[in-house]
Formats: structure tokens, sequence, C-alpha cells
């Protein structure tokens, strides 16, 4: 599998995200909060797509994760 887009949110996050543009994932973005990410993403995502999310409980990524499952049929 090949990272296409790296997106974060969250303080500490941009260094990542930064880190993985410099390794060749073509696609970046730094949105405000969680459902500024989600709407950003959804308008890239794909059938097929996997989306591998890494956050903590402390910004609360959980959020970002049930806006993800509302979309799953």
């Amino acid at each position: 599998a090949v990272a296409v887009a790296v997106a974060e949110f969250g303080p500490g996050a941009g260094p990542i995200a930064r880190a993985a543009q410099g390794a060749g994932a073509p696609a970046h973005h730094e949105a405000e909060d969680d459902a500024a990410l989600f709407a950003w993403a959804r308008e890239r995502w794909r059938p097929g797509d996997v989306v591998l999310v890494k956050g903590s409980r402390g910004i609360r990524m959980e959020r970002f994760i049930r806006l993800i499952e509302g979309e799953v049929d």
C-alpha cells in the first residue's frame, strides 16, 4: 500500500504529516478541526480506499472515526 494523502489536525500533528509528505505522500492538508479534516478527506476518498487514522483521545479523534463510520455502508 502507498500513502497518497496525509492530513492532520491537533497540536503536534504537523511535523508527522510534513515528514510523510517529504517522503513522497503527494497530498498534504492541515485542518483546523475534525469536521474540516473530514470534509477535506471525504472529497478524495474512492471506493476501496483504506484509511489509517492515528490520533489520541486527547484531541478526541474518536469524533473523526464516528464521521467516517457514518459514511460506511
